[in-house]
């Protein structure tokens, strides 16, 4: 698309930004999962019923922490590249960040300089260290990071007999001082394990990235399947800060297609501002900077901006 081309869902403003035009209404009533293609979706009633209990609208207080865990239980969604990003973009808001890279890939700590994390976060689940004393600097200014590594991949099989395994995270953030930083952002695995239930029951909200192919797409009805679920039997106040499409090319048939899916699978969850596709960012992470500081005046900075901007609104911390 063009400047000023319409699809059905969204336009490209004269800016260059990929806007939500609005919501999809058209009545569905096949109660099982929809496939089209490749493409798996949930189905539309059970979307809403997550869009009406679970889109996170709760204020917090300017002390208070907020705990965002960035998900998608299939690899290659863009989920790295918005941790990093929009951990930096908050923390150049002005707010202290503190990511944690859960991921044993620990492609999050090496973005940031750190490649020797793992042990310690390791160590955090096996109770033989605290969270707090994990955390190190990243250079980046109000940013924080408690890094991982590949040793990191023993958690869920070390805990796979610990009856409160999934309470591991919850348990260290409630010794944690909590007005130490404004958010707390969750970089999860591309599985659902142990770690990746740890974030979901700690969390307060998921941002569930996601690039236009069927298989990302359908790591979110997946993922979806999941919150309900860990609702109802772990933590009931975890909510959808909503889905987020990254690498976004509106001239591509492909890339419209799932957009339309999506939009008209989950309407109003599908955050109002895309992730367009940029060189740069691949340039940053080679570089070992969050894109908003490699290049300040890129789109994918200008659009991690914005949703940063959306989750300081959702958090009640608009200025």
């Amino acid at each position: 698309m063009g400047n000023g081309a319409k699809g059905r869902g969204r336009h490209v403003t004269d800016s260059g930004c990929v806007a939500r035009r609005g919501t999809v209404t058209n009545g569905r009533s096949d109660p099982t999962k929809q496939e089209s293609g490749n493409t798996v979706f949930l189905n539309y009633s059970f979307a809403v019923m997550l869009q009406s209990a679970n889109i996170a609208t709760n204020a917090v207080t300017e002390n208070q922490l907020k705990i965002l865990a960035i998900a998608n239980q299939k690899g290659g969604s863009g989920k790295t590249t918005t941790a990093v990003s929009l951990a930096a973009a908050l923390a150049e808001r002005g707010r202290r960040v503190l990511l944690v890279d859960l991921d044993q890939q620990g492609n999050a700590s090496t973005w940031l300089g750190h490649t020797d994390g793992g042990e310690d976060l390791l160590n955090v689940f096996l109770g033989m260290k605290a969270l707090a004393s994990t955390v190190r600097e990243s250079g980046v200014e109000n940013l924080s990071i408690i890094p991982t590594s590949r040793i990191f991949a023993k958690a869920d099989l070390a805990l796979v007999t610990d009856p409160d395994a999934l309470f591991v995270l919850r348990r260290e953030i409630s010794r944690f001082d909590e007005t130490a930083f404004d958010y707390m952002i969750f970089d999860c695995p591309p599985t659902l394990g142990i770690v990746t239930t740890n974030a979901l029951v700690a969390a307060d909200s998921v941002v569930v990235p996601t690039e236009p192919t069927s298989l990302s797409t359908t790591g979110v009805a997946n993922l979806f399947e999941t919150i309900a679920r860990l609702r109802e039997t772990h933590n009931p106040e975890l909510d959808i800060l909503g889905i987020l499409l990254c690498r976004y090319d509106g001239r591509t048939r492909l890339t419209r297609d799932i957009e339309d899916k999506l939009l008209t699978a989950y309407a109003d969850l599908i955050l109002p501002r895309s992730i367009r596709q940029n060189v740069r960012i691949a340039e940053a992470h080679a570089f070992r900077q969050p894109i908003t500081t490699y290049d300040p005046t890129s789109a994918a900075s200008a659009d991690y901006r914005a949703v940063a901007e959306i989750v300081e609104a959702r958090a009640g911390r608009e200025d």
